[in-house]
């Protein structure tokens, strides 16, 4: 296997949580840079179409998660800021949230 450049050494905050990404990256770019023949590249391009859909699969979840936490964080302040309009205006009743 070839070097891994600079590039894949900044890339390796993600890739260390995912060693299938890691290995995809390193793939990648060892199949741009690479002068080597069709034969030599099929058992890189077969593991990779293996590992591909593990690390889409990862990185879906890992949006919905973060997407769910944005919306929580959004409801909570909205919450809050109802509550403080309630209290300036002085309303009889408490808003339950």
């Amino acid at each position: 296997m070839a070097k891994p450049s600079t590039a894949a050494k900044n890339n390796r905050s993600a890739s260390d949580r995912n060693p299938f990404r890691a290995e995809l990256m390193e793939m990648n770019e060892n199949l741009a840079r690479s002068g080597s023949s069709a034969a030599e590249e099929a058992p890189q391009i077969k593991r990779r179409k293996e590992i591909g859909p593990q690390v889409q699969a990862e990185k879906q979840s890992l949006g919905e998660i973060n997407s769910t936490a944005q919306k929580a964080s959004a409801s909570m302040a909205h919450r809050q800021k109802l509550r403080e309009a309630v209290a300036r205006l002085g309303l009889p009743f408490a808003i339950r949230c």
